[in-house]
């Protein structure tokens, strides 16, 4: 993963990430994980409990997403997502990379 993240930034003429920022990104989202699971206790299941309504799964990601972006400085993790989701898709998300202003996240890796 980080390394289609470092050739598709590139390919995009962006610089968002630096290698050790989508590493570092990576260890800190799966070690949330680990912890919801260690302590038995996933953010979905929390906060249904909590509220006393279904709440999707998808939580367990916002949650874990929020996390990397409290402790790591720089533009949000989510957007190696889009990077992804460029390799795969590249037409769908071209005119969305070209809206992204070059100092819009600092244009600087983390």
């Amino acid at each position: 993963f980080p390394g289609l993240i470092m050739a598709v930034q590139e390919e995009a003429g962006l610089d968002w990430f630096s290698p050790q920022a989508v590493e570092d990104s990576l260890i800190i989202h799966e070690f949330f994980h680990h912890d919801e699971t260690r302590r038995n206790a996933p953010v979905d299941k929390m906060l249904a409990k909590k509220f006393g309504v279904p709440v999707p799964p998808v939580y367990r990601d916002i949650a874990a997403f929020a996390c990397t972006n409290r402790f790591l400085k720089g533009p949000p993790c989510q957007l190696m997502d889009i990077l992804w989701l460029y390799r795969r898709h590249p037409a769908s998300c071209a005119a969305a990379l070209k809206r992204c202003e070059p100092g819009l996240f600092h244009n600087s890796s983390r």
